[in-house]
């Protein structure tokens, strides 16, 4: 039910992409990083989605007040949704620009992760009318992580899962929850 909670999530995005974008007290350098988190983790929700559900409801725009009369609103179809996912990713790219840096940690969104993504996507994509354009996109966005990024593979398969070993050369994103987290 309720698309698992993912429309919670994208109106939070959705509130912080429009205040970033009408406020001057962030500097410009954080506000294109956290824009760059911002329209990658939208991204992200809404190819969730469209993968579960297919059409679902397209919202870019924040949520700060309900009007009853006009609650309703239709489903778009796939080819919309995925071009918003598609869109998103390069709005991300774009205000990342060519920091690939991990803040905090690799559980934060990053430009890897976007990249990471943008394969998903446009691999998803290939088998699905995308054809040879779209694997090829894939492709050029797994060979700029192995290029800018630094990711190797671990000399032995179980120490990526580690638990003293989190955040490891093979990890471009991941999840964490920590006590109370969750």
């Amino acid at each position: 039910g309720n698309f698992g909670g993912f429309y919670n999530n994208i109106n939070q995005i959705n509130l912080l992409i429009s205040k970033l974008n009408e406020s001057n007290i962030v500097t410009d350098a954080n506000k294109k990083y956290y824009l760059g988190i911002a329209y990658g983790m939208r991204a992200y929700y809404y190819f969730q989605m469209y993968r579960s559900w297919g059409q679902v409801i397209i919202q870019t725009e924040p949520t700060v007040s309900i009007d009853i009369s006009n609650l309703a609103k239709a489903a778009s179809p796939e080819a919309d949704v995925i071009k918003l996912v598609k869109e998103d990713i390069a709005q991300s790219e774009a205000n990342f620009g060519t920091n690939y840096t991990y803040r905090n940690t690799k559980s934060f969104w990053s430009k890897p992760a976007t990249l990471m993504l943008k394969a998903e996507v446009y691999l998803w994509t290939s088998y699905r009318g995308g054809a040879a354009a779209d694997a090829t996109t894939a492709k050029s966005a797994l060979t700029e992580i192995q290029t800018n990024v630094g990711a190797a593979l671990l000399p032995s398969f179980a120490n990526v899962f580690a638990p003293a070993n989190k955040g490891n050369a093979e990890i471009i994103f991941a999840v964490r929850n920590k006590t109370d987290e969750a």
